[in-house]
């Protein structure tokens, strides 16, 4: 039987705060990303992690896309734990570790 993590119940919150709330650079790439339109993968956004909220990832990939989006820190920063430090803008991405 496979082991299921649970996600803190207020992860799930914070992750549905920032889809209703995202940026416009956000947007724009859920919009290239969504409904399958990157090689076929389904990509989510904002989504709980453990105790972390990643930007996008296509679980069946292995690849989380984490961007770094220039914007005041504080109250926008609250739930993405390690992805909100420098907000220059990149992506990032890893199967196996970054």
């Amino acid at each position: 039987m496979p082991h299921h993590h649970r996600i803190p119940p207020k992860t799930t919150t914070n992750a549905r705060t920032l889809r209703r709330n995202a940026t416009h650079p956000e947007r724009v790439l859920w919009y290239a990303l969504r409904n399958r339109q990157v090689a076929g993968h389904k990509f989510r956004r904002q989504y709980p992690v453990g105790s972390f909220i990643v930007d996008f990832c296509c679980i069946e990939a292995g690849l989380v896309v984490r961007g770094r989006w220039p914007q005041p820190r504080g109250a926008a920063c609250r739930g993405r734990g390690a992805a909100c430090g420098d907000r220059d803008g990149g992506v990032s991405g890893a199967a196996g570790g970054e």
